[in-house]
Order: structure tokens, then C-alpha cells, then sequence
């Protein structure tokens, strides 16, 4: 099987980023670890994917993919046109449309392992005036509700970040056709950047995911639009890997 990858989109970039560390409370945080519940279970997918991942690092060459769409993940042509591109992730299981100077890397190992979403060119090592992140991630948690999923998670938060403030309440829906749930809150980073997030939980038949936008931007009222215009098109599907 060949990954098949435009070479400016480096999308083998591993983000090692203290701003990710400071925040992702809603995957790894004091409380509740995601990694000890069902692991046995999660073994041989944690070695399977393990291996895929390794795989995509040293097999990328530089041509678009163009048909195939069961190779480890890629870029096609996406409906919204030619300033998008679809992002096809078959380990991890999505596919979601993205403007066309975004680019991609992966943090974490499996099951918490999460899929980052930025702007080429961004320092995601650091928060800034104009960070901004979307973030994919798979909860390994079965048989709960979106409620009770939501309610871990902001227990987590707030350890991680006690001063938090809620700026928009959860909220019921659906998106792209599957129940989700959402909120907002922000929280004052060490250097002193105020830091907005908008998590999105969405349940499906491949278990529940999260869709997380990180950003210091204070203009993030006007970036609604802008980022729900990414998120509406996600679709999850089961791995393939």
C-alpha cells in the first residue's frame, strides 16, 4: 500500500508543542486516564497502528492521490472547490475538508493519539497573536453518552485549568447527521495569552470522536463560521488500519 502526498504539505511534521501539552486536558489530565480503561482490548490496534504510522514516515512520495483512497491517508478534490482539499485519514478513521494551505500532524499514541489541523507555516510549538488549531481525536471510552463524555471531559479541564471560564454553554445537535454536543471556554495561559477552545463531541457507529479549535485569536466570534465550515464536513468511518 502507497501513501500518496503532496510534498508541501509535510504532513509527517510530529507537533511537539508546549501549547498542546498545556491544554489537551480533555485527553490526558489529572482525574481520569483514558489509556487504563479497556486496554487489552486496545493492544493489538494500539501495534497495528503503531506500524501504519511508521510506515507513512518513511513511505511518502511527492505525488497527489488522486483515486485510490484506501492508502494510509491523503489529499483530494473537495466539493467546497479548488481552495479545499479533503483530508482522507484511514488509520485513524475520518475524512474532513480543509482549505487548501492547511496542513497536518499527528501527537500523541494510540487510542488518545490526536490529529492537529493548522495553517502551513504556523509555529504550533508556542502559543501566539494568531494561533489556531483543530484538533481530532477518537474518546476510548464505550457505552457512555455524549453528556457523560462531556462532563469527564470539562472534569479534567478544570483540573488542568482551574481558572477557566465557560463562554458558551453545552449545546445539542447534530453535525454532518450525527447527535453532538459542544461548548466553549477559555482560560489564561502562562504567557499570557487567553486561550479559546471549541470542543465538539460527535457519536457515530465508529465510536465517539472530538473535534477541538484552539486559538488565542480574540476575534474567534468572527471565525465561527470559518471553522464550523471545516467541522460540518467531518465524517468518521471505522479504521481501516
Amino acid at each position: 500500500m502507497i501513501v500518496m502526498l503532496t510534498q508541501k504539505d509535510s504532513p509527517n511534521k510530529t507537533v511537539n508543542s508546549d501549547a498542546f501539552f498545556v491544554s489537551c486536558a480533555h485527553y490526558k489530565c489529572a482525574g481520569y486516564d483514558w489509556r487504563s480503561v479497556n486496554e487489552e482490548k486496545y493492544r493489538m490496534r494500539i501495534i497495528t497502528i503503531s506500524i501504519c504510522l511508521l510506515a507513512c514516515i518513511f513511505l511518502v512520495p511527492t505525488s497527489h492521490a488522486a483515486g485510490d483512497q484506501n492508502v494510509y491517508y491523503g489529499f483530494f478534490p473537495s466539493e467546497k472547490g479548488s481552495d479545499h482539499k479533503k483530508f482522507v485519514h484511514n488509520i485513524f478513521g475520518f475524512s474532513v475538508d480543509i482549505p487548501s494551505t492547511w496542513v497536518f500532524g499527528v501527537n500523541g499514541t494510540p487510542p488518545t493519539a490526536v490529529v492537529f489541523l493548522y495553517c502551513e507555516g504556523m509555529d504550533t510549538g508556542k502559543l501566539s497573536k494568531e494561533y489556531e488549531t483543530i484538533e481530532i481525536g477518537q474518546i476510548p471510552f464505550e457505552g457512555v453518552t455524549l453528556a457523560e463524555a462531556q462532563e469527564t471531559v470539562m472534569r479534567g479541564v478544570r483540573v488542568k485549568h482551574p481558572k477557566l471560564t465557560i463562554v458558551q454553554k453545552t449545546a445539542e445537535g447534530k453535525l454532518n447527521g450525527l447527535p453532538s454536543i459542544s461548548w466553549i471556554y477559555d482560560w489564561p495561559s502562562k504567557s499570557g495569552y487567553t486561550v479559546t477552545e471549541y470542543i465538539t463531541l460527535v457519536d457515530s457507529p465508529s465510536g465517539m470522536r472530538s473535534l477541538a479549535v484552539r486559538t488565542t485569536r480574540r476575534d474567534y466570534s468572527a471565525r465561527m463560521n470559518f471553522w464550523n465550515g471545516i467541522l460540518e464536513t467531518f465524517q468518521p468511518f471505522k479504521p481501516k488500519y
